[in-house]
């Protein structure tokens, strides 16, 4: 793996379950709806020791067209993917040693995507409590200005093993770092990035293990920047 990238915000389970200056949002990209929760299977309590559980992350990356100005999502293709349900995937990796989970979504992001990139401050909803305050684990809040995870992917893996994801919004660094060639490992050769236009993006995620992801990730967005502009 490559060196870790400084950690950098903006603004400041397999079982899956079912910035830019102000402008008018209707130059980005309609506010979304809040989309109803999905239902997630339940996960039995398990231990695993070190050997038996991969921690990864990865994010969905975010830029505005730099002359339309329209809110677009990097799309990733895997251009050796084996079948067609497999090829449309999102930036990802393992967390390497001594690495936060911020730090490796953020490198895995600019490894497999080529852009330099930070993660992005969104509203969310969590059961993370704020710091020094007595919450219990079934209340949810509203987190501002956060670059906590929006979602979580757990994968049963060959052997008993078990994969856990975190995911990220991210952004563009600047808005308009331009891309960087060869900086993708020996294994992520042959994935292809490329910055769609919403309606674009979701219609290519439809259908495949991401979609949910995707979805969400544009909601928040949409929903931040959206914010932004009454502020």
């Amino acid at each position: 793996m490559m060196g870790s990238l400084p950690l950098t915000t903006m603004n400041s389970p397999h079982s899956q379950c079912k910035p830019p200056a102000r402008r008018g949002l209707e130059t980005l990209w309609r506010p979304l709806t809040t989309f109803p929760l999905p239902t997630c299977t339940p996960l039995p309590e398990a231990s695993y020791p070190s050997p038996k559980f991969v921690l990864s992350a990865g994010s969905v990356l975010f830029r505005t067209h730099p002359a339309t100005h329209a809110l677009q999502l990097c799309t990733l293709q895997n251009t050796r993917a084996r079948s067609p349900a497999t090829r449309w995937i999102l930036p990802k990796g393992r967390k390497d040693q001594f690495e936060s989970m911020e730090s490796a979504a953020v490198r895995e992001t600019f490894e497999e995507t080529g852009y330099p990139c930070e993660l992005y401050a969104v509203t969310l909803e969590t059961r993370a409590p704020a710091p020094g305050v007595n919450l219990g684990p079934y209340k949810v809040l509203e987190a501002r200005a956060s670059t906590e995870p929006f979602y979580m992917t757990v994968r049963m893996m060959k052997e008993g093993s078990v994969k856990t994801i975190w995911w990220y919004v991210a952004w563009v660094r600047g808005n308009d770092a331009e891309k960087v060639e060869g900086v993708a490992m020996s294994n992520e050769e042959g994935y292809v990035s490329e910055f769609q236009d919403i309606p674009d993006a979701l219609e290519i995620y439809k259908g495949t293990k991401f979609e949910g992801i995707v979805v969400k990730a544009v909601e928040l967005i949409t929903n931040t920047l959206q914010e932004k502009s009454t502020d």
